[in-house]
């Protein structure tokens, strides 16, 4: 009788989650805590962690993928 996976440690994915969240027009410290908090996540519980950074700021953790930068005005 083999064991049972919960009992022999082993972990299994019952289902993948996607979310989403804007960070737009908030404070870049806020930015730069979630990413944190994310981190901290993917490396202690989601091994398979998958983030995507529109700023860059996930890869690079530069402070300065997060400074505003308005749209350019377009020309009519």
């Amino acid at each position: 009788k083999s064991p049972r996976p919960e009992s022999s440690g082993a972990h299994r994915i019952l289902h993948h989650v996607h979310t989403s969240t804007t960070m737009r027009g908030k404070e870049p410290s806020s930015h730069v805590t979630l990413v944190h908090l994310l981190d901290h996540l993917g490396k202690k519980y989601v091994s398979n962690l998958e983030v995507i950074d529109k700023t860059g700021y996930w890869n690079s953790r530069d402070e300065k993928a997060l400074e505003f930068r308005p749209l350019a005005a377009v020309a009519p």
